[in-house]
């Protein structure tokens, strides 16, 4: 995976962890899992990357919220 662009990251320390990344702009990131398979994935400014860790329960939380666009991704119709 490669980035293109900025993210703004956020630590907030605690029983619960909080780590956060929010893209400034548009963020362009080249996805490779398997061979053939390539993606190109946009960003979109404001999106937001959120994990929280429990240090009690030893248990991590991620959640996403934002807009991107998926240059693979297909819509299916009927």
């Amino acid at each position: 995976m490669t980035f293109d662009g900025a993210m703004l990251l956020d630590y907030t320390p605690g029983t619960v962890e909080i780590g956060r990344a929010t893209a400034k702009g548009p963020m362009k990131l080249v996805v490779s899992t398997h061979l053939p398979f390539t993606d190109t994935v946009t960003l979109h400014d404001g999106f937001v990357v959120e994990e929280q860790y429990d240090t009690l329960l030893e248990r991590t939380t991620s959640t996403t919220n934002g807009l991107l666009e998926s240059a693979a991704a297909t819509v299916l119709s009927e």
